[in-house]
């Protein structure tokens, strides 16, 4: 197999960062939003992701079938 080396394609200079899917960055100590079950594994991965990356803390629980993250720390 060949592999055909390009010259002269330049490099993009920015790219743009997406918007954050949850809002742990927006939220203080005390706030709180509801997610749907299946995503809890999302959930999950960012509040230990936006724990290590801002030091703050996050929690989630299934208070009577709704599942909540809360910023506490």
């Amino acid at each position: 197999m060949t592999v055909k080396i390009d010259s002269n394609v330049p490099f993009p200079s920015v790219q743009k960062r997406k918007t954050a899917k949850w809002p742990f960055p927006d939220m203080n100590v005390g706030d709180s939003f509801e997610f749907a079950s299946e995503n809890r594994a999302s959930i999950s991965a960012s509040c230990t992701y936006y724990s290590k990356r801002l030091g703050r803390k996050y929690a989630t629980r299934n208070v009577d079938g709704v599942y909540r993250c809360w910023r506490i720390a």
